[in-house]
């Protein structure tokens, strides 16, 4: 499993997807799940669905440390604009 950081707003066209918002970690469970070339089946705040791929950059792979993620984390969110 990896984490992926939103770069965008993901609003959900279908129940099967997963609504998330710029800035939001990811679990991802797998990318590519058979028939869905470009998706990702992903968790996000106890739910699972699908994310188009093309949202999302993989940030860490759970081997990683934590502290690595806090720093990126940190350094993104210090960075970002705000779209309200």
């Amino acid at each position: 499993m990896q984490l992926a950081i939103a770069l965008y707003n993901n609003n959900v066209d279908d129940e099967d997807e997963l609504e998330f918002r710029k800035g939001d970690v990811l679990t991802v469970l797998i990318e590519n799940p058979h028939g869905f070339d470009g998706w990702w089946l992903c968790k996000h705040k106890d739910k699972c669905g699908l994310c188009p791929g093309n949202r999302l950059k993989l940030i860490q792979n759970t081997a990683s440390s934590p502290i690595e993620l806090n720093n990126f984390i940190n350094s993104r969110l210090s960075t970002a604009s705000v779209n309200l």
